[in-house]
């Protein structure tokens, strides 16, 4: 999920310089909601720039925060070019997602982690970006994700490379450890785990890159071939890009018999304009296949309605609130005061406002009837409806407090859903972003994070996580 107003500059998915290449046609420019600008463009606040994302706390965790996860201007890190959205699909968007992302301490680099050479086989004219006929030729638009236009990316394969493999000095180390570590019989597990765990996501794409330019192996598939389990999960995440990882885990929600709508739900819900169109880009690239067709073959009624106006991306994220009164009424009016329920109301509303405007609503619907939104949600919808509503409600109210519960969630009971420790974890794992979630976990559950993770797991896999974590 993006978080404005608190996740520090780094979070989200790391600057990528040109990822999946942009594609002529893909999907159609979608105006809907908010005020889009562009593919995965520069937007000013990290899971969007409301200024107001995570309301301040009193007594809560840390110091005051205007907004939750402190601002940051992009989306996924900038990318430049990153998943770019089709041209002329999705329309410029101007503020942003996963923090504008100012003062990444890894600068952006160019060529993203392109997918394996023939990966993903180029259409029609062949060629990746900048070659004639690659992914609908010419540059990607402006600013994918909320940074400056960049060369290379996702579609591409890794930039030039001069002298040795090109990366830059401060990776160069940690690449040559990573293949000692993978290097002739046997597997450094702790030699990864010192690597790749502590390191934030920017930083871990630009290994990435350097390693495919020094040894000419994909990380990604070198990881896979020598670890296993769960482990080699978390060390896949952590060096993908996070569109496609989350391409991925969307398409697991909807394959096979039935909708894993808990799962949808975790991917879907408090993602940014950039990032929706990027995790659109990355899983058309990865399957020759429309996500948002995908999804809405696999629902119906009104959750298919919802789930289509949270893939359309185009949520308010200038952070202005607008006479939200006239939304409380128009809820109001909507729910409780008819007779059965105008469901279409309540998701223009929560689909379309930025996250500053809802809280302004959600206090407003306080005074207004002397009960919570989340009271009438619940005495109003039932089923999946009900359950992707109150997950919008909890994380426009609260996202670190959102995430920490996901976090619970995944532990709680018996036995460990370990699949959703790896995606929270590799999703979060910043440690700027992280900080947060820590802190509000502890606020909820008067534990530490780190500690009810490392109760809950065992091995390698439980060295990496807590290295991810963090104390």
């Amino acid at each position: 999920m993006a978080y404005h107003g608190g996740y520090p500059p780094q979070g989200g998915y790391p600057p990528q310089q040109a990822s999946y290449p942009p594609q002529q046609g893909s999907y159609p420019p979608q105006q809907g909601y908010g005020h889009p600008q562009g593919g995965y463009p520069p937007q000013q606040g990290g899971y969007p720039p409301q200024q107001g994302s995570y309301p301040p706390q009193q007594g809560g965790y840390g110091p005051p925060q205007q907004g939750g996860y402190p601002p940051q201007q992009g989306g996924y890190p900038p990318q430049q070019g990153g998943y770019g959205p089709p041209q002329g699909q999705y329309p410029p968007q101007q503020h942003g997602q996963y923090p504008p992302q100012q003062s990444s301490p890894y600068p952006p680099h160019q060529g993203g982690y392109g997918p394996p050479q023939g990966q993903y086989p180029p259409p029609q004219g062949g060629g990746y970006p900048g070659q004639p006929g690659g992914y609908g030729g010419g540059p990607p638009p402006h600013g994918g994700y909320g940074g400056p236009p960049q060369h290379g990316g996702y579609g591409g394969p890794p930039p030039p490379q001069h002298g040795g493999y090109g990366g830059p000095p401060m990776v160069q180390g940690e690449v040559d450890r990573l293949h000692k570590a993978m290097r002739g019989l046997g597997t450094r597990e702790s030699e990864l785990i010192a690597v790749l765990g502590p390191r934030p996501p920017l930083h871990l794409q630009q290994v990435a890159i350097a390693y495919q330019g020094a040894y000419g192996r994909d990380l990604k598939k070198h990881l896979e071939s020598e670890t296993s389990g769960h482990f080699r999960d978390l060390l896949v995440g952590c060096v993908t890009p996070l569109p496609e990882f989350d391409a991925k885990w969307l398409r697991k929600s909807i394959e096979g018999m039935g909708t894993d709508e808990a799962l949808l739900t975790e991917i879907l819900v408090g993602r940014t304009n950039q990032e929706i169109t990027e995790i659109k880009l990355a899983y058309n690239a990865l399957y020759r296949r429309d996500a948002v067709r995908d999804v809405q073959g696999d629902l119906s009624g009104d959750t298919k309605r919802l789930a289509t106006a949270l893939l359309a991306g185009t949520r308010d994220e200038s952070g202005q609130v607008m006479d939200p009164m006239a939304d409380v009424e128009a809820l109001y009016r909507a729910g409780e005061k008819r007779l059965g329920t105008d469901e279409s109301t309540f998701i223009r509303i929560m689909c379309s406002r930025s996250d500053r405007h809802l809280q302004a609503v959600f206090a407003g619907y306080v005074q207004r009837t002397g009960h919570t939104l989340e009271k009438a949600i619940k005495r109003e919808f039932s089923g999946t409806m009900e359950r992707i509503l109150l997950s919008m409600y909890a994380l426009f109210s609260d996202r670190p407090g959102y995430v920490a519960t996901l976090f619970e969630k995944s532990m709680h009971g018996l036995g460990t859903n370990d699949d959703m420790l790896v995606r929270l974890t590799v999703r979060h794992h910043d440690p700027n972003v992280m900080g947060m979630i820590k802190q509000a976990y502890l606020h909820r559950y008067g534990k530490q994070l780190y500690d009810r993770v490392s109760g809950e797991t065992s091995g390698d896999y439980r060295k990496m996580l807590l290295a991810m974590i963090g104390r």
